[in-house]
């Protein structure tokens, strides 16, 4: 359903894609290499890429033989590390298909579009996401 604004000029609408084929890899480089690798692009193509370093911990299935054991109060968790990024863009999602395939372990966490954009040369696309590093 839109979110209309009071005067009626602008919209929001969110899709849910719940039911996505998700292709998960590991990841194979550590975050100096992925901010290296983010910043050569960003160069090469004359444009902003923002960054910054996160983490994430996940809860992990207890093996069988500690699901037996009813006095185990032990966590079974894992720490992902990854740099999220962010830029803006005139290129539409196909069109930056080789750099989302460039880098294993990426997730996009967010595609917006503008059509209130004077032209299609402008930057009406923003893209955001992660690149899980390597724990090595």
């Amino acid at each position: 359903e839109p979110q209309l604004n009071q005067a009626g000029t602008a919209a929001i609408i969110r899709f849910s894609f719940d039911d996505l084929p998700v292709v998960a890899s590991n990841p194979n480089l550590n975050l100096s290499k992925i901010r290296r690798e983010l910043t050569d692009i960003a160069q090469a193509l004359s444009m902003t890429i923002n960054m910054s370093e996160g983490s994430i911990t996940v809860d992990l299935p207890k093996p069988p033989e500690e699901a037996e054991k009813q006095n185990q109060s032990k966590e079974y968790v894992r720490v992902y590390q990854y740099l999220a990024f962010s830029f803006t863009s005139s290129m539409d999602p196909p069109a930056w298909e080789a750099f989302f395939n460039k880098f294993r372990a990426l997730e996009l966490t967010k595609i917006e579009y503008n059509p209130n954009s004077q032209s299609a040369l402008t930057n009406n696309w923003k893209y955001e996401g992660r690149i899980y590093a390597d724990e090595k």
